[in-house]
């Protein structure tokens, strides 16, 4: 970033994340990225990349699980946020 707006003075670029749906017809927001199928009504989208999901585990859970190799084994395992 640091790079970016040494680069860019002019530009005021603020990334944020959230979970929710942003308003991004308010007056500072020129454009945002979204997670989705595309089909906002009233909005123009365009797709920037494809999404990708990537399973991931901490040692510490497969330790306790074992390893997971297919979709099925999947089932009956809760997420830990603690790892």
């Amino acid at each position: 970033m640091a790079r970016f707006h040494a680069a860019s003075p002019g530009v005021d670029l603020r990334i944020e994340t959230v979970v929710k749906d942003v308003d991004i017809v308010a007056p500072a927001t020129t454009l945002a990225v979204r997670r989705g199928n595309g089909l906002w009504p009233g909005y123009a989208a365009t797709q920037v990349a494809p999404e990708v999901l990537v399973a991931t585990a901490s040692p510490a859970f497969l330790a306790r699980h074992g390893p997971l190799r297919r979709i099925r084994d999947l089932p009956g395992l809760a997420l830990d946020p603690s790892g």
